[in-house]
């Protein structure tokens, strides 16, 4: 019995190991970006692009992708009070509440005005530029959690703006 639940759990661990390779779409999308290796690593967090075949699809992905990051960074920037300057904090809780506000524009203009909603995607690192200036303004090194997140919304940024484009 003993044998047979652990062979069952091994089973089980490998077959969840295998990642399911991205779609064309999204690996030929990956390829024209500046850095594919991130982009391939922030859009197959969506199960989905394994077979996202449309841009329209793609877009709307990767907008959700962008949503729910920078909401979670949101998050643990604001648990982050009282370890880091507090100005700062404010100031880059600040800029991440715009950057999710600025996707979750994004997300409901693509079925609209492509163009508005690749704009809001676009100025999203609008945010990222207001952590890290706080940080520099306060004359103190951005921590590495926030500046993973800082990295993260950058790249989310870019991503659904160009995804967003290719619907223009």
């Amino acid at each position: 019995m003993a044998k047979l639940l652990l062979f069952t759990i091994f089973l089980f661990s490998l077959l969840h190991s295998f990642k399911a390779a991205p779609s064309n779409l999204v690996s030929d999308f990956c390829s024209t970006m500046g850095n594919p290796s991130a982009c391939l690593s922030a859009i197959e967090r969506d199960p989905k692009s394994a077979t996202v075949s449309k841009y329209y699809d793609l877009a709307k992905m990767v907008v959700n992708l962008a949503i729910t990051d920078s909401a979670n960074s949101l998050e643990f920037i604001k648990s982050s009070k009282g370890k880091y300057d507090p100005k700062a904090i404010e100031l880059c809780i600040g800029g991440f509440d715009y950057a999710v506000n600025s996707f979750r524009g994004a997300l409901a203009e693509i079925d609209v005005d492509a163009q508005s909603a690749s704009y809001d995607a676009a100025v999203a690192t609008d945010g990222a530029t207001t952590c890290l200036t706080a940080f520099k303004d306060a004359k103190i090194n951005v921590p590495k959690e926030i500046s993973i997140r800082v990295d993260n919304l950058q790249l989310y940024s870019i991503l659904g703006n160009d995804a967003i484009t290719h619907l223009e």
